[in-house]
């Protein structure tokens, strides 16, 4: 059999195997998938059978040198092969009446991401949108170098909000949103490493961001085209401006609303001075 398929791969990616099995068509065959890891089983994560069975067909008139071509394929889900690590996987072809044997094999390297560094946030509490926080990444290692870094933090949505597009420099600054009063005003702030491959990890720290003064709608216009202003033509600054309007455009007053806790409701987040439901 001929087996084809990409000799790296991050472990964070999905990987597909494809094999050409041919057989003789009056005789048939099959074709078993292997991997030289006992740790791997092919059965528990593999996404097709580990065997091909290819029938017999016998039809009138057929010269006898006729054969059966089928495609074999054997594929992994992200995360599911040990990174780091080199396998490799083979595909042996049997023709039962006929005691014959072939094999095809293909040797895959996992990557796997960089490792053992930390990140980290100062101050690790602060005002919002008056006080900048250095974003800091060190001592990340990978054999695939250039390492880059982007950061971001996760809004109150959810979502995540980047701050600062993939470089290869490990620090960066920003202005952060103010945390929910229910998440004791912390937000989670991320760096996402990647080596030259494209495999990458995530680190986070938690930090905790007080508002600010109530802003008039005034001071609020002026806040947006300052920092509009200031970022310009560069792409981060652009990213950093319009989260930060996005957040400040959004921001409920909830300087009256009664002590939701005791009422057993939750906090006031999208109607003024009033608590959730």
């Amino acid at each position: 059999p001929g087996v084809s398929a990409t000799g790296v791969v991050n472990a964070g990616q999905p990987l597909q195997l494809k094999a050409i099995l041919s057989v003789p068509q009056s005789i048939g065959g099959n074709a078993t998938w292997m991997v030289d890891d006992t740790s791997v089983s092919l059965q528990s994560i593999g996404l097709f059978p580990d065997t091909v069975v290819v029938p017999a067909v016998n039809i009138f008139g057929a010269p006898s040198a006729s054969v059966t071509t089928v495609t074999a394929y054997m594929a992994f889900a992200p995360n599911t092969l040990p990174a780091g690590v080199t396998l490799t996987f083979a595909l042996l072809a049997r023709i039962p009446y006929q005691n014959k044997e072939a094999i095809g094999s293909i040797t895959i390297t996992v990557n796997s991401p960089p490792t053992s560094g930390s990140f980290y946030v100062d101050p690790s509490s602060g005002e919002a949108l008056s006080q900048s926080f250095q974003f800091v990444a060190a001592q990340w290692v990978d054999s695939d170098l250039p390492i880059s870094y982007q950061f971001s933090y996760t809004a109150n949505t959810g979502a995540d909000v980047v701050l600062r597009s993939r470089l290869e420099k490990a620090f960066g600054s920003s202005l952060l949103p103010a945390g929910e009063d229910i998440l004791q005003n912390r937000i989670s702030c991320a760096v996402q490493v990647f080596d030259a491959l494209n495999a990458n990890t995530t680190a986070r720290y938690l930090t905790t961001v007080t508002k600010s003064v109530q802003r008039n709608s005034s001071q609020v216009e002026q806040f947006v085209q300052a920092q509009l202003a200031a970022a310009s033509s560069d792409a981060d600054g652009i990213k950093q401006a319009t989260a930060l309007s996005s957040y400040l455009l959004n921001v409920i007053n909830c300087t009256f609303a009664p002590n939701c806790s005791h009422l057993h409701r939750k906090e006031c987040i999208s109607t003024p001075h009033t608590c959730g439901s």
